[in-house]
């Protein structure tokens, strides 16, 4: 979302809600926010810092994009702290495949990520969704096999199952539906066909873990982060 100002500034933000006000009431949501942009004193037409080109690229992916983009080039990202992991429908390869989704991740914590050994063998990696397809046949096919391994990546890593950090999957089960703000209603923010859990019960009931955010006092507030 770009939020353009009359003092001439604006801001870019990241968010996991749907535009509909029971997700912002209700829902536990994921936000980025950077802070105000001010305009560039002088115009390049081009990104001038990393920020800015990974968003004019993936801007370049919709069509009808240059109005906007030539909007956004107007303002300075070089205070942004932060790096634009974007998601892009199509089949990449070669370089294309590592600028956008999982295979991006992987790439910006190979460069910038430095943990050592002992650290992530005593890491956990939680990941939090709000809908469940096809992951495969079995638990390598992609999420333990290639999204595991980008998940697991940083400096110098090799991806051996020494070096992995425990794996786990929050995801609401029928009594947190239930008994969150919305009732059973809001189990249609959370998409799982029992065709697709049959499927895949084998490997994925060790690594679902239930909701629970007591310290926060949002545990009726169903996660609808991803």
């Amino acid at each position: 979302m770009l939020l353009f100002y009359r003092d001439n500034t604006m801001q870019f933000v990241v968010h996991t809600a749907n535009m509909i006000e029971r997700d912002w009431r209700n829902k536990t949501q994921a936000i980025f926010t950077t802070g105000r942009l001010s305009k560039k004193p002088h115009l390049t037409g081009q990104g001038t810092c990393a920020f800015e080109r990974d968003l004019l690229e993936y801007m370049s992916k919709y069509n009808h994009h240059q109005e906007i983009s030539a909007k956004i080039s107007q303002y300075d990202f070089m205070g942004v702290k932060g790096v634009l992991v974007g998601s892009v429908p199509g089949k990449f390869s070669g370089a294309e495949k590592n600028k956008w989704g999982h295979m991006r991740l992987r790439s910006v914590l190979r460069q910038q990520v430095e943990i050592s050994k002992e650290y992530i063998a005593n890491s956990k990696i939680i990941c939090q969704i709000s809908s469940v397809g096809s992951l495969g046949k079995n638990s390598q096919d992609w999420l333990r096999g290639e999204f595991e391994m980008s998940l697991n990546a940083y400096r110098h890593s090799n991806y051996m199952a020494s070096n992995k950090a425990d794996f786990c999957v929050v995801f609401p089960t029928a009594e947190d539906v239930r008994t969150s703000y919305e009732g059973w209603s809001m189990g249609g923010s959370l998409p799982f066909k029992e065709t697709s859990y049959t499927k895949q019960a084998h490997y994925l009931n060790p690594l679902l873990h239930s909701w629970q955010a007591t310290k926060s006092g949002r545990d009726r507030a169903m996660p609808h982060i991803k």
